[in-house]
């Protein structure tokens, strides 16, 4: 399976595409790490991740200070289940629009 997180804040960063059954967000995680500080400052060190299970793509919250939204509804720890067009956002501003390939 194959995600992909299409930038909706800042369009010039390009699309993340993740391969791998499990993503890493934080601060100084790839690509975060790559991007202006002040873009990231607010970016926990282990912020969240996205990963697979049974099929399906999940989104968890790390215990990030700033905080991890799926269509505007706040994400805790409890894995939230993410659809083709989900826009996720971490720290308020930081938004991604979410594409799936191969479910």
């Amino acid at each position: 399976m194959q995600v992909i997180l299409k930038p909706v804040s800042h369009p010039e960063w390009g699309e993340i595409i993740i391969k791998d059954s499990l993503f890493a967000i934080g601060r100084h995680e790839e690509p975060f790490s790559s991007y202006e500080p002040q873009f990231v400052e607010k970016l926990s060190r282990r912020h969240a991740r996205i990963f697979e299970q049974d099929g399906s793509v999940y989104i968890a919250d790390l215990g990030s200070l700033n905080g991890t939204t799926v269509n505007g509804q706040s994400v805790s720890t409890l894995p939230v289940r993410l659809r083709r067009g989900d826009e996720i956002c971490f720290t308020g501003y930081l938004c991604y629009q979410i594409e799936i390939f191969g479910a």
